[in-house]
């Protein structure tokens, strides 16, 4: 800071980089605070259309919603895509990931039409970046599928869930604590669908993982 000054791209830089160490280290205050006078600086150095204005918003979104501040969060993530679809042409991963994280959101608030529209286009540049077998893919294929759970397209459901498990097991091993998770998906459809004799082996190969 002594060399650059207060307000260089570069302490901007460090600054969110520091924010992720005491994010992992749940230290959500201080990263949030980083992440704050990150924003400030690139706004003021870089203009307010600017996509790592985009990024640091994202970032600070995600801290906010492991502090429960989920209004917050919201909103940093709606500035977000709306700053990264005016200023990225084609949209991109980035621009998925933080749909994603919105839809994640939506899904704990009830709000499933809007996060389904968000997560289809999320899937839509997902597979258009990095085609359709990639775990971002199946990410998406899985939050898609928690959505039409729970407003019960459940057949829909089931599909978008087992080709999310096929993408997971053939990308990440069979161990993987995603893996448990789309099982845990599946059974829950299953559950849904009365089929217990289905959603109990699922249960029982989640939980050894």
């Amino acid at each position: 800071r002594r060399v650059r000054g207060e307000d260089h791209p570069d302490v901007a830089e460090g600054l969110s980089d520091l924010a992720w160490v005491f994010r992992e280290q749940s230290e959500l205050d201080t990263a949030a605070s980083m992440l704050r006078r990150s924003l400030t600086i690139r706004r003021k150095v870089l203009g307010d259309e600017h996509e790592l204005v985009a990024e640091t918003m994202l970032d600070l979104g995600l801290v906010y919603e492991q502090m429960d501040e989920l209004d917050q969060a919201e909103s940093l993530f709606r500035e977000s895509i709306e700053l990264t679809r005016r200023v990225r042409h084609p949209a991109g991963p980035g621009l998925a990931d933080t749909m994603t994280e919105l839809c994640d959101l939506l899904v704990v608030r009830g709000e499933y039409q809007e996060a389904e529209t968000l997560q289809r286009e999320a899937l839509s540049i997902y597979r258009d970046a990095y085609g359709s077998g990639h775990v971002k893919a199946a990410h998406a294929l899985s939050n898609l599928a928690a959505v039409l759970r729970e407003t019960g397209r459940l057949d829909e459901a089931e599909a978008l869930a087992r080709r999310a498990l096929e993408i997971r097991k053939a990308k990440l091993g069979s161990a993987h604590p995603a893996v448990a998770a789309t099982l845990g998906e599946l059974a829950l459809i299953h559950r849904e669908k009365r089929d217990f004799a289905a959603a109990e082996p699922l249960l029982r190969e989640a939980v050894t993982i």
